[in-house]
């Protein structure tokens, strides 16, 4: 039982990700992909001078500095619209609101 159990769970994930390769904001975020692949860090700083300043986050203690990857304000639009396409502010407001989250191959509530 519990190896199809796992299998379940297993496929679940697979169905995910696939419907989540399938969404138009990932295939959005592929072709941007292919337009940024190349560009140099040292053109991006040039652009834009305060990208070191900009490009940062900082919360509880945690300091994220992404200016260093090959992300433009397109990226950010992209991953964004990607982020509600997948419904991530609902899952967020129910984590934070005690709703039980589903569990994959796990029956609904």
């Amino acid at each position: 039982m519990e190896g199809s159990e796992q299998a379940q769970g297993s496929t679940s994930v697979k169905a995910d990700v696939r419907s989540l390769t399938a969404l138009p904001a990932w295939k959005a975020l592929e072709a941007h992909h292919r337009q940024v692949g190349g560009l140099h860090l040292r053109q991006l700083f040039a652009d834009d001078p305060s990208r070191g300043e900009r490009m940062t986050a900082e919360a509880a203690g945690i300091y994220l500095d992404y200016s260093k990857n090959r992300v433009t304000n397109e990226t950010l639009a992209l991953l964004l619209r990607l982020a509600d396409e997948r419904g991530l502010r609902g899952r967020i407001d129910a984590m934070f609101g005690a709703v039980p989250l589903p569990v994959p191959g796990e029956p609904l509530s």
